[in-house]
């Protein structure tokens, strides 16, 4: 991918501030220029997740301070939700309801519409998880779960209505749990990766429902990378290595390329 000229980058940033003063709506890019490290902000905020909807086109790419949101299969991106805090987590379900967390904030958007809810017990670091119909939070009440102060043991918290009422799990009683990645299947089973840390920590699973249950668990996966998410088309999506740039790999091809 060729570097774009300073002086297209000086045009197209003076463009949006203008039409952002017009108080017109945010305009569609595509995500390969957003991507590219034009400048140091890119560089200072790289890619740190991206998600897809198994069965839409919808696909988001998020850093810690903001969050991109494509309805087309990655064409053209648009910034959604915005905020002040940091964005902690993000999601999309498999029919391209878009979820993130921002602090105690959490936000949602279906399709042209945005909405934020209060969450009173999201503590950081938190993970978002999203399918059959739920949005479900993954972490501690506490910033420090391990701290012998706190004691945080880690939660689930699963919501069926936009995180308007929340139902709480504890998916363990081990007290130094770090919770890495989640998904929920289409019958409703949570399946969370995780690291077990003492002075010698190991990798496991925790499985159980969205409509309770016991939780059980289960040995790591293999192997530990997760699968590139995929959308509605079977489109796999990832970062590169250094989060400038996000990846695509069609169903026909055998390896990834940079998204355009």
């Amino acid at each position: 991918m060729r570097p774009t000229p300073r002086s297209a980058v000086v045009a197209a940033c003076l463009f949006v501030h203008c039409a952002c003063l017009a108080g017109h709506a945010r305009a569609d890019f595509s995500l390969a220029g957003a991507a590219t490290p034009s400048g140091q902000a890119d560089a200072d905020d790289p890619w740190i997740g991206v998600d897809a909807a198994r069965r839409a086109r919808v696909v988001i790419v998020w850093s810690r301070r903001r969050l991109m949101v494509s309805d087309d299969g990655g064409a053209h991106f648009r910034a959604r939700l915005d905020g002040d805090a940091d964005l902690d987590a993000a999601a999309v379900s498999p029919d391209g309801v878009v979820y993130a967390l921002r602090g105690d904030r959490l936000g949602v958007v279906r399709g042209a519409r945005e909405r934020w809810r209060r969450v009173g017990f999201a503590g950081f670091p938190s993970l978002l998880a999203a399918g059959a119909g739920r949005v479900v939070w993954l972490g501690h009440r506490y910033a420090r779960p391990t701290s012998s102060d706190t004691r945080a043991r880690a939660l689930v918290a699963i919501s069926d209505d936009d995180g308007a009422t929340w139902t709480l799990q504890r998916p363990s009683d081990y007290l130094e749990l770090y919770l890495r990645r989640a998904e929920i299947s289409d019958r409703g089973a949570i399946t969370i990766d995780v690291t077990y840390g003492d002075c010698r920590s190991w990798d496991g699973r925790l499985v159980g429902r969205v409509d309770g249950g016991r939780w059980r668990e289960a040995p790591a996966r293999d192997p530990a990378e997760p699968p590139a998410p995929r959308d509605g088309r079977g489109r796999a999506y990832r970062l590169s290595e250094e989060g400038l740039t996000v990846e695509v790999r069609d169903p026909a091809d055998a390896a990834f390329h940079p998204l355009r």
